[in-house]
């Protein structure tokens, strides 16, 4: 395991909560501090990282790992938004015949119903209201995207590691050029070409630095290594806070070429720091690397469930300042750590066996005596 990216992805979960919790930095700023892109650059980076070896079972390894918990997020959460969050759970314990009745009178609500299907699918779609595309889960739509890229990886993949990498970065590049250059219409183009689908290619190019480079930083002094790092970091906080000191930072193509660059940065800097020694193990940014995947998934359920309950309770209000932020985030994490302890883990051992069992060559029958 490379400790420092998963580190690094709990930390970047926890970054997208900060943004979904509302809270405003001095009261002037909201930001993940570009956590979804830097999960695409490791996405990308993980791809071609366990692929070295070949690509036999990629693509059963990826759906193992991200569809059931998604599914069984995903499914839950239709119910639970749809029933009235605590409200079902009620109705379970003291009427179930209501309950039974409730939940049919959501599953006859066709647009929900046709939401959700594209949603397990992973197949984008346009929202009812703002038009855009998404998932039912809001925080899906990323997964639509990385799904699109495991079969595309996949499916190159049939000619070679080197032509699935060659072949998704043309793919995303062409895709990236018609949404930037022309008017086509649909999920192609308008949702999988969006620039950020690009941070997954730049994860091979990361890769591709690290495996070059990786052996030799034992010799690079450490100091060194740690204040690059550090300025990185500086970088990231710096500039996705620049509404704060530098308001017209968008005007500047020298600066706005840095700003997109950080993500890929990130995670080679955290990956430059694993190969010189510098391995962040400290048990709870650990165990927040664990839950990163399901405290994604999860969080938005656990805040639309707090601010429902805000005006009782206003201990939930999560937009009270930075009590209320802190709260929404330990809450969301204690859930979180709930679904990865109690379901995600069970879910992955029961398809990692599954995998292996089919993977596992049959043994040839004895010859007849």
């Amino acid at each position: 395991m490379i400790t420092n990216i998963q580190v690094l992805r709990g930390l970047a979960a926890l970054a997208v909560v900060l943004l979904h919790s509302e809270y405003k930095i001095l009261g002037l700023v909201s930001t993940q501090f570009q956590g979804v892109s830097i999960f695409f650059v490791i996405s990308g980076f993980i791809a071609a990282y366990i692929t070295k070896s070949g690509m036999r079972g990629f693509m059963a390894r990826r759906v193992v790992r991200i569809v059931p918990i998604y599914w069984a997020v995903t499914i839950f959460g239709f119910f639970w938004l749809s029933l009235g969050q605590f409200d079902w759970v009620w109705w379970i314990l003291h009427d179930p015949m209501q309950a039974s009745r409730q939940a049919l009178s959501a599953l006859s609500n066709d647009r929900p119903v046709h939401d959700l299907v594209l949603s397990l699918l992973f197949v984008p779609y346009k929202d009812a209201n703002s038009g855009d595309y998404g998932s039912f889960i809001y925080t899906g739509w990323t997964l639509n995207i990385e799904f699109f890229f495991y079969a595309l990886f996949a499916g190159f993949g049939v000619a070679g590691r080197r032509f699935a990498m060659i072949g998704v970065t043309l793919t995303f590049a062409f895709l990236a050029w018609l949404h930037a250059s022309t008017s086509i219409d649909g999920a192609l183009v308008r949702f999988h070409g969006q620039q950020v689908s690009l941070y997954i290619v730049s994860g091979f190019a990361v890769y591709a630095l690290w495996e070059k480079w990786g052996n030799a930083l034992s010799s690079v002094p450490r100091a060194l290594l740690a204040t690059g790092a550090a300025i990185v970091g500086a970088l990231v906080v710096m500039l996705n806070c620049a509404q704060i000191w530098y308001p017209t930072m968008g005007a500047s193509p020298p600066i706005m070429a840095l700003y997109h660059l950080l993500p890929p940065l990130v995670v080679l800097a955290s990956l430059f720091l694993h190969s010189a020694g510098m391995r962040c193990e400290w048990r709870p940014l650990m165990v927040l690397g664990d839950i990163s995947y399901v405290l994604y998934l999860s969080h938005v359920l656990v805040l639309t469930t707090m601010s429902k309950y805000a005006p009782k309770f206003p201990v939930l209000d999560y937009r009270n300042g930075i009590f209320g932020m802190l709260t929404a985030m330990a809450l969301c994490c204690a859930v979180a750590w709930l679904l990865h302890v109690g379901l995600e883990k069970p879910l992955l051992r029961l398809g990692k066996r599954v995998v292996e069992r089919r993977q596992r060559p049959i043994a040839a029958a004895p010859m007849p005596q």
